[in-house]
């Protein structure tokens, strides 16, 4: 293994190791869960109605030059990903319990 390629391996551990441990909670009190591509959630203004892309202002924040929306992309893309939750007929609220025991 290349220098490059452990130093990859090592940075992501800890990214590993939060999916693994919310996986395991979730299963132990039986929470489905669901793996989402957060490809582009970060781009797209999150106003509903406005479907612009975001320009980046420096830093981590982000405009919509419709709507002038101004947020943190990290908090952009929850608020992207949580409407594509809803919008997919998936329930409000506390999500159902995996009938699995």
């Amino acid at each position: 293994m290349t220098g490059i390629a452990h130093s990859i391996k090592i940075s992501l551990w800890f990214y590993r190791r939060i999916h693994f441990t919310i996986g395991y909670e979730a299963f132990k009190i039986r929470l489905e869960t669901t793996k989402v591509n957060a490809r582009n959630t970060s781009s797209i203004c999150p106003r509903l109605g406005c479907r612009s892309r975001l320009k980046d202002i420096g830093g981590r924040t982000l405009k919509c030059p419709k709507c002038g929306f101004i947020g943190d992309r990290d908090v952009v893309a929850i608020i992207n990903l949580s409407h594509e939750y809803l919008r997919c007929g998936m329930p409000r609220g506390r999500p159902k319990r995996s009938q699995a025991r």
